[in-house]
């Protein structure tokens, strides 16, 4: 696992969010994305890379990453990587999420999850960390938002910045519509993947 605090040439997270890697061992094998995932390009791929060859055990480090973290400061968990190890629930690596997050109720964290067909949601309740299920269609998002789960989902390039499909309201990942402005809204100023209970599927557009 590896964490940085300098993400100001990143302009999609935006300065002051603090970031965690983990390998390709943690993510699950049947993913969608696997094949064109963003984490295998650029700058990302080098901290994928390193993460998967330098992967031990990342329980207590993370519980210790999470507690240490400035108070009211944002973490963006798994820019690469997932809840797994070899296709298995993490359960050591989950619950120590989940025990850091506990003790940091001032802290805003988030990330997204492949694997949230096989993981029980034993995120929900938790203030300060929302994990998201990464759907790969609206019948995916019916069946995670049973299981309590807020949803993302990868859409065509020309989806409007809101649409309706098969009753699921999709809203567009505001940074994706407003660089078509000239304006860069990041995941810092956003944070709409942090809101809990949405009764919407943030939607990020293919690129």
């Amino acid at each position: 696992m590896i964490g940085t605090k300098d993400y100001s040439k990143d302009s999609k997270l935006g300065r002051g969010v603090w970031a965690t890697y983990r390998g390709k061992q943690t993510c699950p094998a049947d993913c969608a994305l696997i094949k064109k995932c963003y984490a295998k390009k650029a700058h990302t791929n080098i901290s994928f890379e390193r993460a998967t060859e330098n992967y031990s055990n990342e329980g207590e480090t993370i519980k210790a990453y999470i507690t240490s973290r400035p108070k009211g400061d944002k973490i963006r968990h798994h820019v690469s990587g997932d809840f797994l190890i070899d296709d298995k629930a993490d359960t050591e690596y989950i619950n120590s999420v989940i025990e850091g997050h506990k003790k940091r109720p001032d802290l805003r964290g988030w990330t997204y999850t492949h694997a949230w067909k096989v993981l029980d949601n034993v995120f929900k309740g938790i203030k300060s960390l929302t994990v998201n299920a990464s759907c790969d269609t609206v019948a995916d998002i019916k069946i995670a938002r049973a299981k309590g789960y807020d949803t993302v989902i990868v859409v065509p390039k020309d989806t409007a910045p809101v649409s309706t499909v098969d009753g699921e309201k999709i809203v567009i990942c505001p940074n994706q519509v407003q660089a078509k402005r000239g304006v860069k809204l990041a995941c810092s100023d956003c944070m709409l993947c942090f809101k809990k209970d949405r009764n919407y599927t943030v939607g990020f557009r293919q690129h």
